[in-house]
C-alpha cells in the first residue's frame, strides 16, 4: 500500500504498508523497486524507491557493495544508537 498525506500541522507523510507476501519476498533477498510507472501517481515523479531486508545494517551495506551499487568509500551513516 502506498499513501501521500498531509497531517494537520502541515507535515508531509509518505507511507509504505507491506504485506506478508512483500515481507516474505524481502527476506528471500528480493528487493522491492516501487516507481510511479508500476505503483501510480503515489509516487512523487522522478523517485525511484528500493526497498531491501538484511539481518544487520552491514549486511545490507555489504550486499550493495557486492551488486555494485555502493563502493567501500561510500559514507555510510549509523545510527548510534545501534552501535549500542
Amino acid at each position: 500500500m502506498i499513501a501521500r498525506l498531509t497531517k494537520e500541522d502541515g507535515t508531509e507523510v509518505f507511507l509504505l504498508g507491506l504485506s506478508l507476501e512483500n515481507v516474505k519476498r524481502l527476506t528471500e533477498g528480493k528487493p522491492i523497486h516501487i516507481r510511479r510507472a508500476t505503483h501510480g501517481d503515489g509516487i512523487p515523479e522522478g523517485w525511484e524507491i528500493v526497498l531491501m531486508f538484511g539481518a544487520t545494517e552491514l549486511a545490507i551495506q555489504a550486499e550493495l557493495q557486492a551488486a555494485g551499487a555502493i563502493s567501500p568509500e561510500t559514507k555510510i551513516n549509523i545510527d548510534p544508537r545501534l552501535r549500542q
